[in-house]
């Protein structure tokens, strides 16, 4: 043990591996949990308490058992394919909820960066190495630090709409089922993952099933050690029970340029953006 590590240094990470040891859930386990927790009155009063007036414009899009995926803005990336798949193979329905107020930003943020220049996945090389290309759909100069529900691309079609279309050309799916725009719930509850999070776990007490990809190394992300951990134990310390979050994606893949990147039948789409 490195001695330079103080008591409380120590007492922090054995409480942060603590919540790691069970912060995923298996998606059979969570399914049995998900049936048997919506059938108890009294513990939908008390987490819906929780969830802020705007609620009930989520809830009502999860009356069946309801996987949930978070993404500022619904677009067929190669994960939110598999989070469809998943999804629909194990009898849940897949909603994509969405913060289209959130900032647009050309770096900093892999995911948002590639809302306007789109990896379009070619191969993986015999290194291993995912190769994508790049077409680049929007004006950075014009939108960086908007909302991205005021982001355009460069033919003029919205940001938001632009990925909506290409997401239901994919999927053969309506975006206007896949996805609901949460922006209003978002704001409610302070708008920043730092206020929003404790709520956002709250979702998956009884309501909802989240699939995603939570990195879990030694070396912990500010993000995770400072807002999902800390909201992820009151929640469980609230109301007894673990939020119920199924991993996306496969273990130690989820830095592959593959997940991130768009598969190569969108390129026939991308004209009329």
């Amino acid at each position: 043990m490195n001695s330079n590590l103080s008591s409380s240094n120590v007492q922090d990470s054995i409480a942060v591996f603590s919540a790691f040891d069970h912060l995923f859930t298996d998606i059979e386990t969570a399914k049995r949990e998900l049936v048997h927790r919506r059938r108890d009155a009294v513990l939908e009063d008390n987490v819906h308490a929780n969830l802020g007036k705007t609620a009930p414009q989520i809830l009502a899009r999860a009356q069946k058992p309801t996987a949930l995926l978070y993404r500022q803005v619904g677009t067929p990336l190669h994960e939110t394919l598999l989070f469809i798949t998943m999804a629909e193979q194990h009898g849940l329905t897949p909603l994509i909820i969405e913060y289209l107020d959130d900032k647009f930003v050309g770096a900093g943020n892999p995911y948002k960066r590639a809302l306007g220049k789109l990896p379009i996945f070619q191969h993986t090389g015999s290194d291993g190495r995912d190769l994508v290309k790049y077409r680049t759909m929007v004006d950075f100069n014009s939108f960086v630090g908007k909302k991205i529900s005021e982001a355009c691309c460069i033919s003029g079609m919205t940001l938001a709409e632009f990925h909506h279309t290409l997401l239901q050309n994919i999927t053969g799916k309506s975006s206007e089922r896949l996805c609901l725009d949460a922006t209003d719930w978002f704001a409610e509850n302070g708008k920043s993952a730092t206020n929003y999070y404790e709520p956002f776990m709250t979702l998956f007490v009884r309501d909802c099933i989240l699939f995603e990809n939570y990195e879990t190394s030694s070396q912990l992300t500010p993000f995770m050690h400072d807002v999902v951990i800390p909201a992820f134990e009151k929640v469980e310390t609230r109301f007894g029970l673990r939020p119920l979050i199924v991993r996306l994606l496969p273990q130690h893949e989820e830095d592959r340029a593959y997940w991130n990147s768009y598969p190569k039948e969108i390129e026939p789409f991308l004209a009329w953006s």
